[in-house]
């Protein structure tokens, strides 16, 4: 491998006050989406579900700061969280979820949300017309499929994309060659999946990684994965 990585993987052990972590934590929820910016007053989560929620380890990190939340797009495996962290502390970024969902929590007000570039999809399905979601390199295309995973990239955006969470926890409807043509600059890529469920990531996403070189890093093998910034 020509990369050299720094990651670290938390199991049991989270960084404390005294040592705070700042980065990205890609949770291991089993199937679902759930990572989160911790930053230095606040956490930013882009997507909030799965089957497992990592409570000790977020409440670590986050429960005395300010919590802003991007939801893709309202399938449970990417929401279903927010009824576990009902809270004055806690806002929504965006305004997409569906009209009959009572989840009892704000949208956030625009000063919260400078730092995060969110593109809404223009497909049909619930899937395709969700956000693609932007920020400090990483990006997080939701479960878009081929069609509609890279649109919102000029060249010389697509440039800045270094991290890569997997459309669709790794689906070969998903994560194209189109979509890793597109980032040329990809240093890692992450899977948030539960093997045995849906068998993501499928082959082909798998192989078409290898090809280029890139490190997989899944958190069903790895467990909670820190990045810093």
């Amino acid at each position: 491998m020509k990369r050299l990585i720094f990651i670290f993987l938390i199991f049991s052990s989270i960084p404390s006050d005294h040592d705070p972590f700042l980065g990205f934590v890609i949770w291991n929820i089993e199937q679902g989406q759930m990572v989160t910016s911790v930053t230095p007053k606040s956490c930013i989560n882009f997507d909030f579900g799965g089957e497992r929620f990592p409570r000790e380890g977020f409440q670590k990190l986050c429960q005395k700061k300010k919590q802003v939340t991007y939801i893709s797009h309202y399938d449970r495996d990417h929401f279903n969280f927010l009824y576990k962290v009902k809270s004055l502390n806690h806002c929504l970024a965006l305004d997409n979820r569906p009209k009959t969902l009572r989840l009892g929590i704000p949208l956030c007000k625009e000063s919260a949300l400078k730092q995060v570039s969110s593109f809404k999809n223009q497909g049909a399905s619930k899937n395709n017309s969700g956000f693609l979601l932007f920020y400090k390199g990483f990006y997080f295309p939701g479960d878009a499929d081929t069609r509609f995973e890279t649109w919102p990239f000029k060249a010389e955006k697509s440039n800045k994309v270094k991290f890569l969470m997997l459309a669709h926890h790794g689906s070969n409807t998903s994560n194209g060659e189109k979509l890793f043509s597109t980032f040329k600059s990809l240093k890692m890529v992450f899977s948030s999946a539960r093997k045995n469920k849906y068998g993501h990531p499928h082959w082909q996403v798998l192989h078409r990684v290898k090809q280029r070189k890139i490190p997989l890093i899944e958190t069903e093998t790895w467990g909670h994965i820190a990045l810093p910034h």
